[in-house]
C-alpha cells in the first residue's frame, strides 16, 4: 500500500467504526478466510 492509502485509511477509521462494527469486521474476516467458528461463543 502506497503512503496516501495508509494515510487515509487511518484518517476514516473514526468514521468507518461508527458504521461498521468490530464483531461484524471480524465476522468477515473469518468466513472470507474460510474459518469455522460459533457464532454463541465468539465474543463471549
Amino acid at each position: 500500500m502506497g503512503f496516501v492509502v495508509v494515510q487515509n485509511y487511518i484518517e476514516n477509521q473514526e468514521t468507518h467504526h461508527k458504521v461498521n462494527f468490530f464483531e461484524d469486521e471480524f465476522r468477515k474476516l473469518l468466513d472470507k478466510h474460510k474459518i469455522k467458528y460459533n457464532r454463541v461463543f465468539l465474543f463471549q
